[in-house]
Order: structure tokens, then C-alpha cells, then sequence
């Protein structure tokens, strides 16, 4: 399909696949230099060894960023707590977050391995006003039973709470968790889903439902015109030397920032823009 159809002739290829088939494409796009467009994906090895790949999903170190940054403005001289099962799939959100903290000498943080809950625990009894950043990253089966232990530990601390931070939203991930906890502990993370206080996104879904006469999917439509956006005017104003610096200014009409950037020269591109949430009065507000 990809030859028959002159795709490779073209200048942008976007790929709504899943994991397997877009490997498959973005290294047919490798060889035929074609860049191709990933909206969804959250896995930062889509772009490791081919240039020609765009992570539309921010890299973990725009999520590092944009956690430390909200630590510092929230809660200046607390100590920050890393909490992680040593999995191998934990380690680049790890490194990011680390790497992160580093350049704040006034930051003091610790990891802690969630075999040993009860290190956690008498650290926070130190201190219950620390940051938790969580970064667990298990299967499904093991990540629900760990965010349920987790909540109740920290919730534990009653008055003088915890900050709960975590790279992926569990208000979307975990179906039965319990939101009260959430609001107890002040959990900020990247949520997923249409900001209803955002007056861009608000005229977008009113927009949408006009003209489709249906809600549009989670955030996917949302990705799909900001992708539009971004890539048609980058190519429309500078033809595909676009691509040797994708830059471009937020356009009238896009959602969410799109900044790329590489890794390195081998790499493809990744966005470097998180939106951090905290879940106030049960709300999501940035």
C-alpha cells in the first residue's frame, strides 16, 4: 500500500497506527525520506535511530520539565520523593526526571523502590509535605493495586498532606479510583482529556458539534486539527526545508502548543510541550 499508492512521493505522511505497523511505516518513510507524523503514541522509542519521525505525545523530558517547574512554584523547599518499581520501562522517565531536578541544587530528592513501601512511609512522617512524583510503570493488573496502596499511604497523613504528582493521568487509566483521594492530595498530572475552562477548545467542540452532529472521540480530533495546522502552514510558508527546523509559532485555531525538538542528530523529533494539570474542587485546571 505504501508503494502502490505514490505515498513515498509525498511530503508528509500521518500514520494512525498502532505499534507494530507504524514501525513498519516509519521505516518505509526512513528509506524513502519521508517524514511521517505519529499523533498518538506516548513511547519515546517511535523515534529513536529515524530522523523522519514526529511524536506529536511530549517527550518525558517536556513532562520532567514541566513537573519540577510546578514543584518549585508550589512547594519551594520541600523535598521531592521519586516513587518506581526499577522496571526497565521506567528508567528514560527516571533519567528525565532526574536529569531535571539536577540542575536545582536546592532541590533534594530521593527514589524510592515501592518494594520497600515502608521507607516511603517513615520518610513522609519525616515530612508529609513533600512532593510524590510517581513514575511506576507496571502492567495493568499490578499498577491498579499499586495505585490503590499508594493513595492509601498517602492519604494516611491527614491535615498535612502530601503533593501527588504522576506522568499519566489515573483518572483515565485506573477505572475505580478514588477521586477523593485525588483531591486530598492535590494530584497534578497531564490530563487527557478537553479542558472545558479553555475558550479554544470550548469553540472547537461547539464547531465540531455542528458540523458532525456527535461528540468527537477523546482528544483525537483535537490532535488532528492541530497536526493539520502545524504541518500545512510549515509547509506552506517554507516548503519541506520546514522540516530541517520545525518551528513554528502557536497558529489562530490550534489547541495545544506543538514545539519539536531532537534528542539527538539520529533521532526523530519529539514535542517538547507538557500541559500539567491539579485537580481542584474535582476538576482538572491548568
Amino acid at each position: 500500500a505504501f508503494r502502490s499508492h505514490d505515498v513515498a512521493h509525498s511530503d508528509l505522511l500521518i500514520a494512525l497506527l498502532t505499534r507494530q505497523p507504524f514501525e513498519r511505516a516509519a521505516q518505509l518513510a526512513k528509506e524513502s525520506q519521508l517524514f511521517i507524523v505519529n499523533p498518538v503514541s506516548d513511547r519515546p522509542e517511535i523515534v529513536q535511530g529515524n530522523p523522519y519521525v514526529f511524536k506529536c505525545m511530549p517527550s518525558l523530558a517536556a513532562y520532567a520539565k514541566s513537573t519540577v517547574r510546578a514543584i518549585r512554584q508550589e512547594l519551594p523547599g520541600q523535598p521531592v520523593y521519586i516513587v518506581h518499581s526499577g522496571a526497565k520501562g521506567e528508567a528514560a522517565a527516571q533519567e528525565a526526571l532526574v536529569a531535571e531536578l539536577q540542575q536545582y541544587p536546592d532541590i533534594q530528592y530521593t527514589l524510592y523502590n515501592w518494594s520497600s513501601p515502608a521507607k516511603l512511609t517513615a520518610a513522609l512522617k519525616g515530612n508529609p509535605l513533600a512532593a510524590v512524583v510517581s513514575i511506576y510503570q507496571q502492567d495493568r493488573s499490578k499498577n491498579r493495586i499499586y495505585v490503590s496502596q499508594l493513595l492509601n499511604k498517602l492519604s494516611a497523613f491527614k491535615g498535612k498532606s502530601p503533593t501527588l504528582f504522576s506522568f499519566t493521568d489515573w483518572t483515565v487509566e485506573q477505572s475505580d479510583v478514588d477521586f477523593a483521594q485525588l483531591q486530598g492530595l492535590n494530584y497534578h498530572t497531564f490530563y487527557a482529556d478537553w479542558d472545558r475552562n479553555d475558550e479554544r477548545q470550548k469553540e472547537f467542540l461547539n464547531l465540531f458539534r455542528q458540523r458532525y452532529r456527535t461528540e468527537p472521540v477523546g482528544a483525537y480530533a483535537g490532535m488532528a486539527n492541530d497536526i493539520i495546522l502545524f504541518f500545512v502552514t510549515g509547509l506552506q510558508q517554507k516548503g519541506t526545508e520546514f522540516f530541517r527546523t520545525p518551528t513554528l509559532k502557536m497558529q489562530q485555531g490550534m489547541l495545544w502548543p506543538l514545539r519539536f525538538a531532537q534528542s539527538n542528530t539520529g533521532n526523530g523529533f519529539e514535542n517538547q510541550e507538557a500541559l500539567l494539570y491539579k485537580m481542584t474542587d474535582y476538576r482538572f485546571v491548568r
